[in-house]
């Protein structure tokens, strides 16, 4: 099972209430699409953006086609006047949110201060992802950062990977597994304006065995640490393969 410190890893220095939910989402759903709309509440979610709080984020799951086994969603981003709800910009992105054997676990925003140049603040949607499977666990988290743009929200980094666990069991206390967990920080270089961004990414392996008093205990753990850094080639931050979430 993943453990702690893999699960709590977070992107640069975070407060207490970073990832706080300070709104209602299904008010806002209903003040812009209606009483009646149909967006998926289980995968929608709002935010008072803290350094400006005149802005409400929101991230609403759009219901296309499919059933509760194999379908798609759309995402909508959407920037609210906290005060009113009123819709300031806007930004649809179609199928986002696909599923099948690999499922849509939750939306978060992320709002730690990403201040990628002095007058550009982005903020961050952390997708979380995961399957059904007992003897194949499989789960991840991704990050994509946006910046305000001409026409709504842009994203600058796209499904960065910062939280994974994976495995294979046939048994109890009987498996291999493997957990990653990123951080994220800013660089002192600057490419076309924006900051670089340094990601660290730390891997672990281990086997589980039965310890004492019938609980499970990792064995033959094996840790590796990556650095990389992301530089911004004038519409996005390129990622490593290594370093890419899955996508639908």
């Amino acid at each position: 099972m993943p453990r702690a410190w893999m699960a709590a890893a977070l992107t640069l220095v975070l407060s207490p209430t970073a990832f706080a939910q300070d709104c209602s989402v299904n008010e806002i759903l209903e003040h812009v699409y209606g009483p009646d709309h149909k967006a998926d509440l289980e995968l929608s979610t709002c935010k008072v953006w803290p350094a400006r709080p005149g802005i409400t984020l929101v991230a609403a799951g759009l219901n296309r086609d499919g059933d509760y086994q194999v379908g798609s969603e759309d995402l909508e981003l959407l920037l609210v006047d906290t005060a009113t709800s009123r819709v300031i910009a806007r930004r649809l992105e179609e199928d986002r949110l696909g599923y099948d054997a690999i499922q849509v676990g939750k939306l978060t925003f992320d709002t730690a201060p990403y201040k990628l140049q002095d007058n550009v603040l982005a903020f961050g949607l952390r997708i979380g992802r995961h399957n059904n499977s007992g003897g194949y666990p499989f789960s991840q988290t991704s990050l994509t950062l946006y910046i305000a743009g001409k026409s709504g929200p842009e994203p600058v980094l796209e499904d960065l990977l910062v939280e994974s666990f994976s495995g294979e069991t046939d048994a109890v206390c009987q498996g291999r597994y493997e957990e990653s967990a990123a951080t994220l920080a800013l660089g002192s270089a600057t490419s076309h304006g924006l900051h670089s961004l340094a990601v660290t990414q730390r891997i672990s392996t281990y086997h589980e065995v039965m310890g004492t008093s019938d609980t499970c205990m990792p064995e033959d753990e094996k840790t590796a640490q990556h650095r990389y850094t992301l530089t911004f080639d004038g519409t996005r931050y390129p990622i490593p393969a290594k370093l890419q979430a899955l996508t639908p």
